[in-house]
This record gives structure tokens, C-alpha cells and sequence, in this order.
């Protein structure tokens, strides 16, 4: 009688570990950070001059050692997806205002699928961003650069573009941009910061002349990492860093 006693302690006891197990909630894990703290601003700089988003700027920063470029991506008139920073007519329009080579989304895509570990870090003025990292996805599909989907990063400057974008494929990262905030916004930037955690974006950027010891730990209390814009010296990004940024964009590949 003693022995079944013990016998039926031990199931129950057993089915009480099972049914907490089962009725835990699940916790879904967040990936370690992986981007790197320095990313090349608009291709790099090339002949003396930036934000030319070009082939041969992009060709002669990849000969160096980068993990990420920034490319500031439009739509032309006519629907080639290229790198320009503001774009406002057709294809051939824009090729005619520049001594440089248009770099198409489909040259990107390949030059940086090429290389392995290198980020793509998006940035569109357009309204209609979706329309852009859809474009991107449908390139890689096509192509089979399987890994470059997981090295896109889209930058996004508002919960809608976020909303809009992760529609388009599950992207491992996202980068929100602060340079539509105020610099003494501090609750813009508690709300902005909310809402990263929230959605497991793990990085922002802000412009230098609104970084600030504050801000920073603003971010830093919900685990998010600072960058900022445009840093060309390796002095400015010692000082930044004092004040609590993570890493910079940057037109040089030596800083």
C-alpha cells in the first residue's frame, strides 16, 4: 500500500513538472548584434568628392576592408532602381548630370552578393519605400544571392515605414533615423526608443549636431546602439564615442 502510495507521488509529481513545462511561456530570443561600427557613407568618397553613389565609388571602396556601405537608393522616372541620393527624371536624365557610372540596384546586389559579409545599408527618400527593399528582395530572388537578403538593412524614419517594409520580407535588421527629430526632443526620442525594443531594431542613427551624453543613454537603457553622420576623422569619432555612440558613417575608408 506504502509502495503504490509512493508510485502515484511520483507520477503526480510528474505530471505537474510536465504541465509547467508545456504552460511556459516562450520567450523568443534576440540575435547578438552583429553590424559593424563603422559604415561608408553614400558608396564612399571617390575623386575628391561624396554622395556620388557610384559604380566607381563603390568599386574602389570595395578593395578595401569594409563590412558595410550605405547606398542612398531612388527610383528614376522611367523605374530603374539606382543609387542617387535625390532622383527627378529618367534614367538617361540622370546619367547626364553625372561623370560617374550609374549604379544600378541589380550592379549592387551582385557586387555586394560577391563578396559575402559585406551590409547593404538602404537609405530612400522616396514615399513609397516598400517599393524599394521590394525591388532589392526580387533581385535576390532572381539571382540567387540567398545570403544578401539577410545583409539587407533597411533605414526607416517612422513606425509606418517599418510597418510597410517588414511586409516585404523579414529582414534580420533595421536602422531608425533620427534626423527628422529635433535634437532637444527628448520625448520624440523615449517614444522612438519604445518602440525599437519593442520591434527588436537595434539600432538608430542621429545627426552629430544632435548627439548628446543624454540621448545616448536614452537608447543605451533599452539596449539600442548609436550612430551617427557624417564623421570624416578618426578625433571626431574618439569624441562621439565619449559621449556614448557606438559607430559612424563615414566618406572614408581609413577612419
Amino acid at each position: 500500500m506504502v509502495r503504490n502510495s509512493r508510485i502515484c507521488s511520483g507520477l503526480l509529481a510528474f505530471v505537474i513538472i510536465v504541465a509547467l513545462v508545456v504552460s511556459a511561456p516562450i520567450v523568443k530570443s534576440v540575435a547578438a548584434y552583429k553590424l559593424p561600427n563603422r559604415f561608408i557613407h553614400a558608396c564612399g568618397r571617390y575623386n575628391g568628392e561624396s554622395y556620388t553613389n557610384s559604380l566607381e565609388a563603390l568599386e574602389s571602396t570595395l578593395k578595401h576592408k569594409v563590412k558595410a556601405v550605405e547606398v542612398d537608393l531612388n527610383f528614376t522616372s522611367d523605374g530603374y532602381l539606382i543609387g542617387v541620393h535625390y532622383s527627378s527624371g529618367s534614367y538617361a536624365y540622370v546619367q547626364s548630370l553625372s561623370k560617374y557610372t550609374i549604379l544600378t540596384a541589380e550592379v549592387l546586389l551582385e557586387k555586394l552578393a560577391a563578396k559575402e559579409d559585406i551590409y547593404l545599408i538602404g537609405d530612400t527618400k522616396t514615399a513609397n519605400a516598400r517599393k524599394v527593399y521590394k525591388k532589392l528582395v526580387d533581385i535576390c530572388i532572381e539571382n540567387g544571392y540567398d545570403s544578401m537578403l539577410d545583409r539587407i538593412v533597411p533605414q526607416i524614419y517612422s513606425e509606418e515605414d517599418y510597418e510597410a517594409i517588414s511586409k516585404v520580407y523579414d529582414f534580420k535588421e533595421y536602422i531608425f533615423t533620427l534626423y527628422r527629430i529635433e535634437g532637444k526632443n527628448t520625448a520624440k526620442y523615449k517614444k522612438v526608443a519604445l518602440f525599437c525594443k519593442k520591434n527588436h531594431i537595434k539600432t538608430v542613427t542621429i545627426p552629430k549636431a544632435y548627439v548628446k551624453k543624454s540621448v545616448c543613454k536614452i537608447f543605451k537603457k533599452q539596449g539600442i546602439k548609436v550612430f551617427t553622420h557624417t564623421v570624416n576623422s578618426k578625433k571626431q569619432v574618439k569624441k562621439y564615442k565619449k559621449m556614448g555612440v557606438y559607430g559612424v558613417y563615414t566618406d572614408y575608408t581609413s577612419v
